[in-house]
């Protein structure tokens, strides 16, 4: 993963290289969308759309266009990755399966997802990451910081039942400010995220803490809150 923000991926920590693509716009106008097919671009439109007016609701507005291209992988020599966003070209890529077993360990609650669902959600969480880029205003937001608004708004935006799998399996029975760690992410992204959710759905938090985690008013790398 690096530390610059550029470069960020979902079950992955290392670069690959970017993809040349010919993108379709969606119908708002914002988003661009290069797919195998209609039905796929339709899909990544509806989702796309859906998922940035509630991201607006909460502090972070689409600024810029961004483009989403399906691949097949995203990979380097040490991992396969999920999904990346690269802010160089603000564009989200996804690895787009129809069965995403060899991917997801058996354990983690993604496994359970269905292909479309899994889907979403990973275009849930590198859109928060394209749009705390942004709104940053240049500014570099440390990385737990990142990783906490990516994945409490994944939830937040979750359909409850396949948010409740990931709670299912975290068994938390509390959130915790020392669990915001981005070492516990690092080995633990379901745990990590399950926890993240947990504490913004904490009357104090919610979107108010992502507007001041975006202005860097508050950080959880050094416990400004």
């Amino acid at each position: 993963m690096t530390t610059t923000r550029c470069l960020i991926f979902t079950l992955c920590l290392s670069a690959a290289a970017p993809v040349l693509a010919d993108p379709m716009p969606c119908p708002g106008g914002s988003i661009t969308v290069d797919a195998g097919s209609d039905a796929l671009r339709t899909t990544l439109c509806q989702s796309a759309e859906t998922l940035l007016a509630g991201l607006a609701a909460c502090h972070l507005p689409q600024q810029r266009p961004i483009n989403i291209v399906a691949v097949d992988e995203v990979a380097h020599p040490f991992a396969t990755c999920l999904a990346a966003f690269d802010c160089d070209y603000d564009r989200i890529r996804l690895v787009v399966r129809d069965d995403y077993t060899g991917l997801v360990a058996p354990d983690d609650p993604y496994a359970s997802f269905p292909p479309d669902i899994l889907l979403h959600t990973l275009l849930s969480h590198e859109l928060t990451h394209a749009l705390i880029e942004q709104n940053s205003t240049g500014r570099e937001v440390p990385l737990v910081d990142h990783e906490y608004m990516a994945n409490a708004l994944e939830l937040e935006q979750m359909a409850p039942e396949w948010r409740q799998a990931i709670l299912d399996y975290a068994m938390l029975e509390e959130p915790s400010d020392s669990r915001i760690d981005i070492w516990i992410y690092r080995l633990e992204p379901r745990r990590f995220a399950a926890n993240a959710w947990l504490h913004f759905i904490q009357p104090e938090n919610g979107c108010d803490l992502v507007g001041r985690l975006v202005s860097g008013d508050a950080s959880f790398e050094d416990d400004k809150r």
